[in-house]
């Protein structure tokens, strides 16, 4: 898909790709992969834990030499389940 402004095309942005999380003692380590051009510059990931409804949990840079594709939820407590995506 390409959207036109003004006398630009811009493409859009690939997906995230590759999305995992793995569970610690009180924190929830979120990575996904950097897929090809067209990558975004940033991530938004959104949780949900025990059930609940899903809100904003940060903004992860995905560009750049020292981007880490990773986004660490520290949830405070053990036994907390948590459901996330990223966009």
């Amino acid at each position: 898909m390409l959207l036109h402004f003004g006398h630009s095309l811009t493409a859009q942005v690939s997906p995230v790709t590759g999305l995992a999380a793995v569970g610690y003692d009180q924190h929830i380590e979120v990575h996904w992969k950097k897929t090809g051009t067209g990558t975004a510059d940033s991530v938004r990931v959104y949780g949900a834990t025990d059930g609940g409804d899903f809100t904003l949990r940060g903004t992860v840079s995905n560009a750049g030499f020292g981007a880490k594709r990773r986004f660490v939820d520290f949830l405070g407590d053990f036994g907390v389940t948590g459901r996330y995506y990223a966009s």
